[in-house]
């Protein structure tokens, strides 16, 4: 799906200005989870529920902190951290065991086996 980014109003009038800056543009306050002049945006590791610029609901990643962004449209994670592996960040790679879920960076330990045995993979 395209997505629309890195928007700029540069005027508010329908004419050629002299491109100044537009001092009459309002900002708003954004409740928690958005941001930006017209909060058309959601904080880091989170998303927006609806998919719509404006309408959606930014709501926080489910990445259990082993993610510092997560897809605007599937809510997967994005570069998961910390040894840990799948959609939600949520499973220990291969080679490590833990609880993902717990939230720290220490949840998946190194396995003391060797993983040329396919049981230890």
């Amino acid at each position: 799906l395209p997505r629309l980014s890195s928007v700029n109003l540069e005027s508010a009038v329908p004419y050629p200005t002299d491109k100044s800056i537009a001092t009459a543009v309002e900002v708003c306050q954004c409740p928690p989870g958005y941001s930006g002049n017209s909060c058309e945006s959601c904080w880091p590791r989170h998303r927006r529920v609806n998919g719509t610029v404006f309408g959606g609901i930014c709501e926080p990643c489910q990445c259990f902190g082993h993610a510092d962004s997560c897809d605007d449209v599937t809510a997967e994670c994005l570069n998961c951290k910390d040894h840990t592996g799948g959609p939600y960040c949520n499973e220990c790679l291969p080679g490590f065991y833990g609880d993902p879920t717990r939230g720290t960076s220490e949840d998946c330990q190194p396995c003391a086996c060797p993983l040329n045995i396919p049981s230890n993979k």
